[in-house]
């Protein structure tokens, strides 16, 4: 693979050939660090997006990668450019409206979807009205990433998630988690941000952005007497949830994280599955 013959077809408009050439090279390097059967069933395919993912991203600064990825920062790398490839084709072929800057406020409206189940299948509609597109690919095995956060050249943000966890309250701290990224860092996100979020926060800009997510989620003057913090009760967990409009397993959660009691409301937490209510391969 590593042959000059098997240089893929360069991309249909006028490209520097030499550093064409530069970004599949550093492919097909990346490309012998993923496992055979996460390359995808066209590997041939799957080697040229990253390719063009790496020619298209120049000499920007890479991806801020957690510095927690480690070995997996080859597979992370790789998702990312399926993400991108998706995302661009979703762009060309989707009308858009413009995309307005997001706010606190904004987060904090969002939310509120997550009171109705029903809401995790409508999100893709949902953000996309508001001009955000919203990817969802799989989890490579071995890559640690939960999600991105990105702009594409034309400034259009783009936010994907890799659905590695499946419970509800994961996938809502993950999206609201990606969409504090646009809120905070628009300015940063030419280069785009990846995240493992069963790290402990190390860099400013995911302090910040689990901050705003956990706000937007539960608003921190309402945490402070939330009943089931103390009595560690189902049935308060359901009550305050309701009481502050938002699903019960994001209140379940949070709990089990505090308390680090992951034995805590398992029959609530598992309730659904979130691959099952998007219809995505487990």
């Amino acid at each position: 693979m590593t042959e000059t013959e098997d240089f893929p077809a360069s991309p249909g408009r006028t490209v520097d050939s030499r550093r064409y050439y530069d970004a599949f090279l550093r492919a097909v390097d990346m490309f012998e660090q993923i496992p055979a059967k996460a390359r995808g069933p066209n590997p041939d395919r799957s080697l040229h997006d990253l390719t063009l993912h790496l020619y298209q991203k120049g000499t920007k600064s890479d991806a801020l990668f957690r510095s927690t990825l480690g070995a997996s920062t080859a597979m992370a790398g790789f998702w990312l450019s399926q993400v991108r490839t998706i995302a661009e084709w979703m762009v060309a072929t989707t009308e858009l409206p413009q995309y307005r800057q997001l706010e606190e406020g904004d987060l904090a409206r969002l939310a509120g979807l997550s009171s109705q189940i029903s809401n995790i299948a409508g999100l893709q509609e949902i953000l996309k009205d508001l001009g955000i597109i919203l990817v969802y690919q799989a989890a490579i095995p071995g890559a640690k990433v939960d999600g991105c956060a990105f702009l594409l050249s034309e400034s259009r943000p783009v936010i994907a998630l890799s659905l590695r966890y499946t419970r509800v309250d994961y996938f809502w701290f993950t999206v609201m988690h990606e969409l504090a990224h646009l809120c905070l860092h628009q300015g940063q996100l030419f280069s785009p941000i990846l995240d493992n979020l069963d790290e402990p926060e190390v860099e400013l800009v995911e302090i910040q952005a689990n901050r705003l997510a956990r706000d937007a989620l539960i608003p921190r003057n309402l945490w402070r007497n939330c009943p089931a913090k103390y009595s560690l009760k189902e049935e308060d967990v359901i009550a305050f949830a309701e009481s502050i409009g938002v699903a019960p397993q994001i209140v379940a959660g949070r709990l089990r994280k505090e308390q680090r009691r992951h034995d805590l409301f398992n029959g609530l937490v598992h309730a659904h599955n979130v691959r099952e209510l998007l219809k995505k391969d487990a």
